[in-house]
């Protein structure tokens, strides 16, 4: 048996669970406090949510890098309804891929943006909805019933109002939320069970004795994300200013104000589709059945990162202006150019 086969079916890396974390703590990330008003302006939520979305970046590729094992299965072996649904959301594979579902996760590129999108989409619907992030009970109460009494007023009278609400809050508490880091680890170890199945998945091509993150330093690493979306989440509340987040639909057609954050992934799904047009075209041509070109454009494969806006009335006017945060980041694949027909192939691998 040759050394690479043995060190393919070596020892490999032990699955971790979140009874590993028992009695750990996280460092707390160091965050500013009572940022001035005049500074929670447009460029101010435009700078940190890039770096949100940053940071999640270097979490995602620190965590999922593979070893030099081959996979051992599908990593959708172990039935995870959520998880499966939150991918849903957010990317959908190449049909022509031979086995797309399981490609998704495997290459690199892919699974990176897969588990991008998936944390960001959880932080999205989570931590950025909230009233305000670790509010007291009452507090949360307070401001749910406000929103849902002004629920018939315009969204910036809404927004307004909790402002003002937030801050008065705020000020009882130094500026800083009383169950903030509860929240934080609430919502860290959410994020870490979802995603724990494809990183235990990722972990067994690992050799057992080779050093990779541990799940102490995965906690720690996401705690410091969550912490600084929770932080921002806290200052957007504090701002009268809208903030809204559009999340490319998978399968629709790519568009050039998005940001493909993978090229690679969509040259290579255009040569391949490329190559297999070309082929049933030929073999029509042998059997003397007719045959057109088939007409390709790009589609989003993964929605990577939303559209974020900030929504802000003007002083003194009517209307209100616009500031574009980040343009939605995406990976895309070289799908049919009809929508309908395009849904139809997809729809024969689900």
């Amino acid at each position: 048996m040759s050394d690479n086969t043995m060190r393919r079916r070596g020892p490999r890396q032990k699955d971790v669970t979140p009874k590993d974390l028992i009695d750990f703590k996280a460092t707390r990330l160091e965050l500013q406090w009572n940022v001035p008003a005049a500074h929670l302006n447009d460029e101010f939520f435009g700078h940190h949510f890039r770096t949100i979305a940053s940071s999640l970046r270097h979490v995602v590729e620190k965590l999922f890098e593979k070893g030099s094992r081959d996979f051992d299965d599908s990593p959708w072996k172990g039935k995870n309804a959520y998880l499966e649904k939150l991918i849903d959301q957010i990317a959908r594979p190449d049909p022509l891929d031979a086995a797309p579902w399981d490609d998704l996760l495997k290459c690199p590129m892919k699974r990176t943006a897969v588990l991008r999108g998936a944390i960001l989409k959880i932080i999205a619907d989570t931590v950025l909805n909230d009233y305000l992030v670790g509010a007291e009970e009452d507090e949360t109460k307070i401001l749910r019933e406000q929103d849902e009494n002004l629920i018939t007023d315009d969204d910036f009278r809404r927004t307004k109002m909790r402002q003002e609400t937030v801050n008065m809050f705020l000020s009882h508490h130094q500026g800083v939320p009383p169950n903030f880091w509860p929240y934080v680890d609430k919502h860290t170890m959410k994020i870490l069970v979802v995603i724990l199945p494809i990183w235990n998945w990722v972990r067994r091509t690992w050799p057992a004795e080779k050093e990779i993150p541990d799940i102490k330093m995965a906690y720690e690493l996401l705690h410091h994300s969550v912490a600084y979306a929770c932080w921002f989440a806290v200052n957007v509340r504090r701002s009268p200013s809208v903030l809204t987040l559009d999340w490319p639909t998978p399968g629709e057609r790519y568009t050039p104000a998005q940001v493909e954050v993978y090229p690679a992934v969509h040259s290579a799904s255009k040569v391949a589709n490329t190559e297999n047009d070309f082929r049933a075209v030929l073999e029509a041509s042998v059997t003397n059945r007719p045959a057109q070109a088939t007409q390709r454009t790009a589609r989003v494969m993964v929605a990577v990162v939303p559209k974020v806006d900030m929504f802000s009335v003007v002083d003194g006017q009517h209307g209100y202006n616009i500031f574009r945060l980040l343009d939605a980041r995406v990976v895309s694949y070289h799908g049919l150019r009809d929508d309908a027909a395009d849904a139809t192939v997809f729809e024969t691998i689900q």
